[in-house]
């Protein structure tokens, strides 16, 4: 094959590689604002001083735990519900997947893929991990299904516990 050809097949296949990456950091992005309006909404503290409170809560771990904490001051028990668990479990392991996926290193080859995980130190390990386009993509929807399912969750709850808006 002349190496025209090969250049635009690569170039084609990064193009929607890197557009799927795009996607699941998007997705990721509106599933984390949700979190942050929750933790908000939990401390019953206006937009101006939530976004401030949240802005400082360094990671998703931090997150969850500050969610889980103010649910439990308002309704005691319920950070030790199985079923509330498990959704806070669920979100922190698609945050996992995305960090993998948004923040490790890709390369390149025709027709494949290839994830380079990083260490905490930031530096390359030995074993890259293949990953298709469609597993990135499927990750994409995943996290688009799991925020609907988050903001369903998030409006009974707080509902129940007449902090939604206008209520």
């Amino acid at each position: 094959m002349p190496d025209s050809l090969i250049d635009a097949m690569m170039e084609e296949q990064n193009a929607k590689h890197y557009c799927a990456v795009g996607r699941v950091a998007v997705e990721w992005s509106r599933l984390e604002g949700y979190l942050s309006e929750m933790v908000r909404m939990l401390a019953g503290v206006d937009n101006e001083f939530g976004e401030c409170i949240t802005g400082q809560i360094p990671t998703l771990g931090k997150m969850l735990d500050t969610l889980s904490a103010l649910s439990d001051l308002r309704r005691p028990g319920v950070a030790d519900d199985r079923a509330f668990k498990e959704r806070l479990e669920a979100t922190q392991s698609l945050g996992n997947l995305r960090n993998q996926v948004v923040d490790e290193i890709w390369t390149f080859d025709p027709g494949t893929t290839t994830r380079w995980p990083m260490t905490i130190r930031r530096k390359l390990q030995n074993d890259p991990v293949p990953m298709a386009t469609s597993e990135v993509e499927k990750l994409a929807s995943d996290i688009a299904e799991f925020s609907v399912a988050f903001l369903n969750f998030r409006r009974e709850f707080l509902m129940s516990l007449g902090l939604w808006p206008g209520q």
